[in-house]
């Protein structure tokens, strides 16, 4: 399967990166490497995160991280969604 980040999961990495970045290069940088390899996992393994709290979705908790990657399985279209990339501690949204 394909993994493709939408663009407001593209912004929210941005941003959490940025932030990070200004603080500490080198933990934005391995941050963004580590987040690289966890969701490009779901190629292969698409069911590797946990049932979503929305429905329809399924919820990538990024180890060693504070993240969690929101995503929709699409098979009709060989394809991941990357719906969002969210702090662990921020508060969930009803949908996406």
């Amino acid at each position: 399967m394909r993994v493709e980040w939408l663009p407001q999961a593209l912004a929210d990495f941005d941003d959490a990166m940025h932030w990070i970045a200004e603080r500490n290069l080198q933990a934005a940088q391995n941050t963004a490497n580590i987040i690289y390899l966890k969701t490009s996992q779901l190629a292969v393994h698409p069911n590797l995160g946990r049932t979503g709290r929305v429905p329809g979705t399924r919820e990538l908790v990024i180890s060693q991280t504070h993240f969690i990657a929101p995503y929709r399985i699409k098979p009709q279209h060989n394809l991941i969604e990357i719906l969002a990339f969210m702090h662990d501690a921020r508060q969930w949204p009803k949908k996406f």
